[in-house]
């Protein structure tokens, strides 16, 4: 299951060029992001707030990747294939955020090496638990924002309406909840991608802290394909 989840992963050109412009995107926002800091002020944190972007894209990757079973009816077979849907989904989640979390690695490292390139009298070393944990961090985070895609297209089957709730998500829900937290003095929103930049930013405060909340809201919206994959068959 894993070996056809994979074929129909790479087999499609939406992937790659999907992976690649989240590299390219999260890289270049970091660039111009450094443009506007002062020159002896960038730190390991700084060279990860580009991530948002990549995180979009990712995320929709993952959703289209799933909208794509039902487009083309391929999800049929595989559920008559596997006496179990949730399997057949935990196998497309495994696969699909491996690549993601690939792909998160990649954009992280790259935009630390931008960073490193660009400002070569800064100290950006990565020799602290903390840096390396900024660094690292990035591959859980997509991953489980890959669930989250899975799960949304899943739950929508269609793929402007699954980009929709995505884009809605990070771009509308994200900032009113955002403002909400600030007027009320909450450190961070309870949204997945707010919670993925608490952790990008703020390792060395309670790491795990946003990657179990992260974990709580991918498994709500898990449980809910799960409902919907049974009462589809």
């Amino acid at each position: 299951m894993l070996a056809a989840e994979r074929v129909k992963l790479t087999s499609t050109g939406l992937s790659w060029w999907c992976a690649a412009l989240a590299v390219v995107a999260t890289v270049a926002s970091t660039g111009f992001l450094l443009a506007e800091l002062p020159a002896d002020g960038v730190t390991v944190a700084q060279t990860q707030f580009g991530h948002l972007l990549g995180l979009l894209l990712i995320a929709v990757m993952a959703a289209l990747s799933m909208t794509a079973e039902y487009r083309f009816g391929t999800i049929d077979a595989t559920f008559q294939a596997v006496p179990n849907p949730a399997s057949a989904l935990v196998a497309k989640v495994f696969v699909v955020g491996a690549f993601a979390g690939v792909t998160g690695l990649a954009a992280a490292f790259g935009s630390w090496g931008l960073a490193s390139v660009l400002r070569p009298g800064v100290a950006l070393a990565i020799d602290q638990g903390a840096e390396w944990g900024r660094l690292f961090g990035v591959g859980p985070v997509y991953f489980l924002v890959a669930a989250i895609g899975i799960s949304v297209g899943a739950l929508v089957r269609r793929p402007a309406r699954a980009i929709g709730v995505l884009a809605g998500w990070l771009l509308v829900f994200e900032w009113w909840l955002g403002g909400l937290a600030s007027a009320a003095g909450a450190p961070v929103g309870l949204s997945p991608f707010a919670l993925s930049d608490a952790l990008l930013r703020f390792p060395a405060q309670r790491p795990w802290a946003p990657v179990l909340l992260i974990v709580e809201v991918a498994s709500l919206v898990w449980l809910a394909t799960i409902i919907a994959a049974r009462r589809a068959r």
